[in-house]
This record gives structure tokens, C-alpha cells and sequence, in this order.
């Protein structure tokens, strides 16, 4: 555990949180940052005719949901169905689970239909793309499951709290004006909420922050160290390797739109305050 990571989380939190504070910091950040924030759970990964049948059943599912054809931007130029038989052939005694699983979501309570799901759903398309090499890629509407955002949006005093806690933990060289700018963040949100307590509010910071860091981060680190673990073993074979390359790219772009996003928090939180 760094010296630094110490300090950061030292001076920001008082004494009644010193105890929980040196968890945090040896569970999320420093040189153990990756594989803590794992929490010592291997993911499993889909073997390729897993694969096959998850990424069959979601373009059947596309094919069957008109909410869900109408987010996709380029839909004239996509086939979902062929899609779907290239990788599960309608000959094979599989094709009848692929089939079935795809009915019970497109007509069932499990269809994605918030914009978020929606989201989510069109992004795990766009994967199987990119693994199978799937030509156009599918790219969704534009703004068609976004949610409407006002002229401006104000970021809440807690959540730029977490995002410069977040940026501190994760790069070494921010966090002394992390540290200020967290104290700052947190120093207005108790100004218009004197009844909320310090250490309560500190603890909420941490948790946040903490929290964005594994689902936006530690995931998609994981899943780089593993397609880079997999691809040094000799005996893979061309066709997993290729798999595992795909993934490698997918990681690295994740990593990198979850720099960005963070990036871009910090930023608007910055403009906020300085306005």
C-alpha cells in the first residue's frame, strides 16, 4: 500500500472513520488496486459456443422486438435473423433452445425496456459484432433511448465529491488537489445540509466513489488482465484466440469510455463550482 494513498484518505477522513478509511484504502486503491477490487472472485468467461448461443439469441430478440429495432440507427442494413442462423443454424438440434430462449425475452417480462436496458442490451449486440465480425457493426439511434437532459445539468455536491475521490485514487499525481476539491464539494453539500453529519457525509463519498471504481474500472481491468493471461498460452487455438483478442479490444475501449466519463464529471463539477 502506497504512502500516498494514506495520506489521502488520512487527511480526508476524521477519527471516527480512520478505521473504515484504511480499509478503503487497502481494498481500491494503490498498487493492489486491480486485483482487490476484484475481491478474490474469478470471472467466468463464455466458451465459444456459449457464446454462439448468447449472441444467437440476442439478434433473435432483436428480430422479434419492434422497441427494440427501432433504437438501432442503421436497422435497414442489418439482418438479425442471419445473424442469428450464421451462428446457430437452424439445422442444428441447439436452434430450438435459441429459439425458445429468445421468444420467452422478446414476449416476456425479462424484454429490455427502459433506455438504460435498452442501452445495455444494444451494447452486448454491438459486442457480438465485433467478436464474430459482423459487418455494419450495430449502432444505435441517436437519442433514441437517451434520456432528455435540461440546457444544463447540475451534478449534485456528493457526486463530484465521489468523482474527485475517484480521479485521486486512481492517478497518483491528483490527488493533492483531488484531496482539496473533495473537501470543497463536501464543505457545500453540508452547507446546505447543516443537518447531515461530517462523517456521515464523508463515509457516503467514500462508498460512492469506491463503488464506481469497481463497477466502471475493476471489471473491465479484470477482464484485460484475463483475454492478456489467455493470450499467451500456446495452445490456444486460432479461433479462441481470436475471441480473446476481440475481448482485449472491447476491455481497452470500456477502460478507456471509463476514463472519459469520469474525465468529463470532474470537468462539469470543476465549471460548476468555478462559475
Amino acid at each position: 500500500m502506497k504512502d500516498e494513498a494514506v495520506d489521502f484518505l488520512v487527511q480526508l477522513m476524521n477519527a471516527k472513520l480512520m478505521f473504515y478509511a484504511a480499509a478503503i484504502v487497502v481494498a481500491g486503491i494503490g498498487s493492489g488496486f486491480d486485483q482487490a477490487m476484484a475481491q478474490g472472485q474469478e470471472k467466468e468467461y463464455l466458451s465459444r459456443a456459449d457464446l454462439n448461443h448468447s449472441c444467437a439469441t440476442n439478434y433473435l430478440v432483436l428480430a422479434l422486438s419492434p422497441n427494440i429495432a427501432a433504437a438501432i440507427g442503421n436497422l435497414g442494413e442489418i439482418n438479425a435473423e442471419e445473424r442469428s442462423n450464421a451462428l446457430v443454424s437452424p439445422l442444428d438440434a441447439n436452434s430450438v433452445f435459441v429459439t425458445n430462449n429468445a421468444m420467452t425475452i422478446a414476449f416476456g417480462p425479462d424484454l429490455p425496456s427502459t433506455p438504460q436496458q435498452i442501452n445495455r442490451f444494444i451494447a452486448a449486440l454491438i459486442e457480438c459484432d465485433v467478436v464474430f465480425d459482423f459487418t455494419p457493426v450495430i449502432a444505435p439511434r441517436s437519442g433514441a433511448t437517451a434520456p432528455t437532459a435540461p440546457a444544463t445539468v447540475t451534478i449534485s455536491h456528493l457526486d463530484c465529491a465521489a468523482a474527485y475521490w475517484l480521479m485521486g485514487a486512481l492517478v497518483e499525481r491528483d490527488r493533492p488537489a483531488a484531496l482539496q476539491r473533495v473537501g470543497f464539494a463536501v464543505e457545500q453539500h453540508l452547507s446546505a445540509n447543516p443537518r447531515d453529519s461530517r462523517p456521515a457525509v464523508e463515509q457516503r463519498v467514500v462508498e460512492s466513489g469506491h463503488g464506481r471504481g469497481e463497477s466502471e474500472f475493476a471489471s473491465f481491468r479484470n477482464d484485460l488482465a484475463e483475454a492478456n493471461s489467455q493470450l499467451v498460452r500456446a495452445e490456444l487455438s486460432e479461433d479462441d484466440r481470436r475471441v480473446w483478442q476481440r475481448r482485449r479490444v472491447r476491455a481497452q475501449e470500456s477502460l478507456g469510455q471509463s476514463e472519459q466519463r469520469l474525465q468529463a464529471d470532474v470537468n462539469a463539477c470543476d465549471a460548476q463550482y468555478s462559475g
